[in-house]
């Protein structure tokens, strides 16, 4: 499993934070397999995909990385449509004014079947792009 490097983890941190009280569990990218089956709460499976880094190739400490932060909103059984989509509207919200600055864009897919998982899911994309964490 791929962990998030230090600007996405402070990214997703924040948008953790504004969800605090709205019963929403944020987890790391893992199986659908060892979630709660079905869950019981939202639970928002987070992790990097399309990573690649830009910059001077000698530079092992700087450049720009840009990367896709895909955010899979699992629903609990006795959510709808609809409970589902403004909650992953308001996560794509919380992901663009959080991310000032790093975030270009961010979409939705399609609601979708999870058959492990026993529910449906919703998966918010965002584009990002921020400088690489120098390390002295």
């Amino acid at each position: 499993m791929r962990t998030l490097d230090a600007g996405c983890d402070r990214l997703i941190k924040s948008v953790r934070a504004y969800f605090a009280d709205q019963g929403v569990v944020f987890i790391h990218a893992f199986s659908a397999e060892k979630i709660q089956n079905p869950p019981k709460k939202y639970l928002v499976s987070v992790s990097q995909d399309e990573v690649k880094e830009k910059g001077f190739v000698a530079d092992v400490n700087g450049g720009i990385v840009e990367a896709v932060l895909v955010c899979r909103v699992y629903a609990p059984r006795d959510a709808d449509g609809k409970e589902l989509t403004a909650l992953c509207l308001s996560l794509a919200q919380a992901i663009r004014s959080e991310g000032n600055g790093i975030v270009s864009a961010a979409a939705l897919s399609e609601i979708r079947y999870d058959t492990k998982a026993r529910t449906v899911y919703r998966d918010v994309r965002a584009r990002i792009s921020y400088p690489k964490e120098v390390v002295l």
